[in-house]
């Protein structure tokens, strides 16, 4: 009962906020990073192909 009344403390949410802030800020970084790696890679396919068709 404790417990699940230190759940509901500002001691138990703010710092689970902050966590989840992190951890939400950084998947996003992720997700980006990962978006402009396969641009990158479309790009360098479609280069690849292009070239190899004059050949």
């Amino acid at each position: 009962q404790n417990f699940l009344f230190f759940l509901g403390t500002q001691a138990f949410a703010v710092p689970l906020l902050l966590i989840s802030s992190i951890l939400m800020a950084y998947t996003v970084a992720l997700a980006n990073s990962y978006g402009r790696l396969i641009s990158e890679l479309k790009r360098q396919i479609k280069t690849v192909s292009q070239g190899s068709l004059g050949t």
